[in-house]
């Protein structure tokens, strides 16, 4: 997860550290309502009370993003293209942490289920290797 935002929101403002995003408009996510709460304690900063608009979907907080309205924290993946390109710019630079685990369960009667099977193969093949975004 990395704060992500318009290039041209960032411009002119002295963001050189983390403490400085909380001088920001910060976007949420429903999902994740403490990401920015995880985000700030994991890099050691006091944050306090943290306001902020609310999405319910990746697609919607990215739009904003895309539009100026905040900073967001996205999964690098998410944001990557964007990035290359300069449409978003890393709000700050730093290890990026992920928020939360995905989990793949089923029913213990499925367990061999043949679609199942390539199923999880397949997604191991996906997440396994170097590059282990989350997915």
């Amino acid at each position: 997860m990395i704060p992500v935002a318009r290039a041209d929101l960032l411009r002119g403002r002295a963001v050189r550290s983390g403490h400085d995003l909380l001088r920001l408009p910060l976007l949420h996510i429903q999902t994740r309502p403490q990401a920015w709460a995880q985000w700030f304690a994991a890099h050691g900063i006091e944050a306090g009370q943290i306001s902020g608009t609310y999405y319910d979907q990746f697609s919607t907080i990215l739009q904003a993003v895309l539009h100026g309205l905040g900073v967001a924290l996205l999964p690098d993946y998410l944001v990557r293209q964007d990035v290359a390109d300069g449409t978003l710019k890393q709000a700050v630079d730093g290890p990026a942490q992920s928020l939360g685990d995905y989990w793949l369960v089923w029913p213990k009667e499925r367990a061999d289920d043949a679609g199942l099977a390539a199923f999880r193969g397949w997604l191991e093949e996906e997440t396994s290797g170097e590059d282990m975004l989350p997915r």
